[in-house]
């Protein structure tokens, strides 16, 4: 809906944002999915919002985003191979 709606979206993507913090911080290899999915939804509506919108609050989802490399075991074998 955010890459629909695009700039219409903005009253509701800090909320949105917010929510997928949750899953972003899952470190189970089950959870595996769901924080990717996370991760997307929040490249999604920072790019139909602008990133002068959500510049601000960026910064601890690309921290999320990047520790996922260290986070699962499924990763940390295929960097270790």
């Amino acid at each position: 809906m955010a890459a629909a709606a695009e700039q219409a979206f903005t009253p509701y993507a800090e909320k949105v944002l917010e929510m997928m913090k949750g899953f972003m911080v899952l470190t189970s290899d089950e959870d595996l999915c769901a924080r990717a999915r996370a991760t997307e939804v929040v490249g999604i509506v920072a790019m139909a919002v602008g990133r002068a919108r959500v510049e601000a609050i960026l910064p601890p989802f690309i921290e999320a985003a990047i520790s996922v490399s260290c986070s699962y075991s499924t990763f940390r074998h295929f960097y270790s191979v």
